[in-house]
């Protein structure tokens, strides 16, 4: 979901920026919250029954959670600022490449989870 005020760089992944009088107040709203994506959606949602979590790699041991094993552990909540790596981006002297952020791909929240 975007708002009409967000700068929409590219629709197919979507990306987009917060409006910068968004910015201005403590928290940015969800419905404005800068949207930074590599690939498309899934066409169709995963049945969470079905939705496995597996943490394997560098790791002492292999690790497999189900939502429901996820849903039972406690819960945190921080305030924090998110940031795309490419914020400002188009105000280098010398252009980059990528998608070309102004000041908008950056919000903060209070997020809430496991």
């Amino acid at each position: 979901m975007t708002n009409d005020k967000m700068k929409i760089m590219t629709a197919k992944p979507l990306n987009a920026e917060t409006p910068i009088e968004r910015l201005r107040i403590w928290t940015t709203d969800n419905a404005v919250f800068f949207k930074r994506n590599q690939g498309q959606f899934a066409e169709s949602p995963v049945a969470v029954s079905d939705w496995k979590l597996t943490i394997d790699g560098l790791v002492h041991e292999r690790l497999s959670v189900s939502y429901a094993d996820i849903r039972h552990l406690p819960k945190v909540e921080v305030a924090n600022t998110l940031e795309c790596s490419g914020n400002s981006r188009s105000l280098l002297r010398e252009k980059a490449s990528g998608n070309p952020w102004t000041i908008g791909g950056v919000g903060n929240a209070v997020w809430g989870g496991v």
